[in-house]
């Protein structure tokens, strides 16, 4: 590139991106002259590196990208037939001779063509078309009749009891499918909800065991003066007195386990009368009655109330395992519906691929 031009426009940082000669990632914000980087690198690769215009793959987000990407780069080399002299001037002009043939495009079109070679693979027609539009009208013919074959089941039963019919269509199957669905693989819904009953568990470990040691020193500091805040001395009894309890993880897991092992239909009545639920609301009305407490009516010594700050961390801790809570009581309702996703997915991807879509 000419000293003049574009290489006098790239700052110390911005040339070790553009002229790397190893596998590199590069993080930068708006503004930072991303696009006038790619662009020298690409020109680099031509004239100094000896590559192809049909060798080099640039990929962008946006159509909008592409097109400035496209322009950028074919000026730059415009700049670099005129100005310089040599190899790197022919290698410039050769390529803007073949630009036509240049691979800068956005990443879904790239990852189009990729599908179209191998569509037979996929079972889908090698001229399909990418139309989410028309992809998300055919999910919603085929997702309302399957959601009304379905309409008995106790989850679908659950879900008509706060949502209109083509709420639960749009917003439940229409867009998982459309979203978060491949063509090529059935999504694994067992897999996923078997990991995230993971994930939960060892967040419910971290959140009881915190809650457990905040319980252990509200009840040294009671121990200590009865009357450094009297009015938590009653809720205090009902853990210590094991009428509420912090449901250990073995408890969550036996649960969960046995969700599993239940048939999809009787999940919702079996869990809701699952004495564990039964144990967490305790455990949420005990940490609302202490969050409702009033400060101020404690004890006020000069090194400060322990118990007023124990409360504090009582108060963080409860929007937490209401969370916890929801979630104990909904998976009930989400395992046997992610069941019935994997069967309107399987539906749909049948009516989708044969039409091209």
């Amino acid at each position: 590139m000419s000293k003049e031009t574009s290489r006098a426009e790239l700052n110390k940082e911005q040339k070790a991106a553009a002229f790397c000669t190893e596998n590199a990632v590069v993080a930068a914000g708006a503004g930072s002259g991303k696009t006038m980087v790619l662009a020298s690198r690409f020109a680099w690769l031509l004239t100094e590196k000896g590559y192809k215009v049909d060798e080099i793959l640039t990929l962008t987000f946006t159509k909008k990208a592409a097109s400035q990407m496209y322009k950028r780069i074919h000026s730059l080399l415009s700049e670099i037939a005129e100005e310089e002299t040599g190899v790197k001037a022919l290698r410039a002009r050769e390529a803007l001779d073949n630009f036509i043939h240049a691979r800068i495009q956005t990443l879904d079109s790239y990852s189009a063509s990729l599908v179209k070679q191998c569509a037979p693979r996929y079972g889908i027609s090698p001229d399909f078309e990418i139309n989410p539009e028309r992809c998300l009208k055919i999910a919603n013919e085929e997702a309302l009749p399957f959601l009304i074959t379905y309409r008995h089941h106790p989850a679908v039963e659950r879900l008509y009891a706060e949502n209109r019919p083509t709420d639960i269509v749009r917003f439940f199957f229409t867009d998982v499918m459309c979203n978060y669905c491949f063509i090529d693989k059935p999504v694994n819904f067992i897999g996923d909800v078997k990991t995230q009953f993971s994930i939960f568990c060892g967040e419910w470990k971290k959140q009881r065991d915190e809650l457990t040691a905040v319980f252990s020193e509200i009840e040294n500091d009671i121990l200590q003066d009865r009357d450094m805040f009297p009015d938590i001395i009653p809720l205090m009894e009902k853990y210590k007195n094991k009428d509420v309890v912090i449901p250990e993880i073995k408890e969550i897991q036996n649960y969960f386990e046995y969700l599993l092992s239940l048939p999809p239909e009787a999940c919702i009545e079996k869990s809701e009368s699952h004495p564990l639920q039964n144990d967490i609301v305790k455990l949420i009305y005990l940490l609302y009655e202490i969050n409702g407490l009033k400060l101020y009516r404690g004890k006020k010594p000069k090194e400060g109330n322990p118990i007023r700050e124990r409360i504090y961390q009582l108060r963080a801790l409860l929007a937490n395992f209401h969370h916890w809570r929801c979630h104990v009581c909904r998976r009930a309702l989400t395992f046997p519906l992610c069941l019935c996703l994997r069967n309107c997915k399987t539906v749909i991807c049948k009516e989708n691929a044969p039409k091209g879509f």
